[in-house]
């Protein structure tokens, strides 16, 4: 029965070092080598792991994760659009138009001249903005392969999310 509802499959891969080669990856080809420091935060901060600013645009697909790999539902045929505005080895953080449909999603980001670096992430908090945007923060769950799954057809060829508030 669940097969009926949830079309398209992949193998997660949660390994740590394939996480951070992604968002190694994703850091490097997408910002420019002076935007690199990492964000400063007080001593009240509860990350263990440091943020870079990463603002560009992604697409965010809804996901169900479960222990036999990423799940993405049937009638999903735009991501939506949205934007990055931090990544660390642990999450990301963004930007939307709209709320997200799920708590699981696939954040696909499209470097150019590269394959598209597909994350699968666990939102942990969403909050409206005063505008109707949305922010959201995530939990990195894992990497999908973008060959595997052929995230070239989530790319966001849309409009760009929410404007980044600098």
């Amino acid at each position: 029965m669940i097969q009926d509802i949830l079309a398209s499959h992949c193998h997660l891969n949660s390994d740590e070092f394939a996480i951070r080669c992604a968002v190694t990856m994703i850091g490097n080809v997408l910002t420019r080598t002076e935007k690199r420091e990492p964000l400063r935060f007080g001593p009240d901060e509860r990350r263990t792991s440091p943020r870079v600013v990463v603002q560009v645009p992604v697409a965010v697909t809804p996901a169900i994760v479960d222990h036999l790999g990423v799940w993405i539902p049937q009638g999903i045929n735009a991501a939506m659009p949205a934007r990055s505005r931090d990544i660390s080895l642990r999450g990301v953080g963004l930007a939307h138009a709209a709320p997200l449909v799920n708590h699981q999603a696939l954040v696909t980001f499209s470097p150019p001249a590269a394959e598209p670096i597909c994350l699968v992430i666990e939102a942990v908090w969403s909050q409206s903005q005063a505008d109707g945007s949305h922010v959201s923060g995530s939990t990195i769950l894992g990497v999908i392969d973008a060959n595997e799954f052929n995230c070239r057809h989530l790319e966001h060829n849309l409009p760009v999310g929410p404007p980044s508030k600098s």
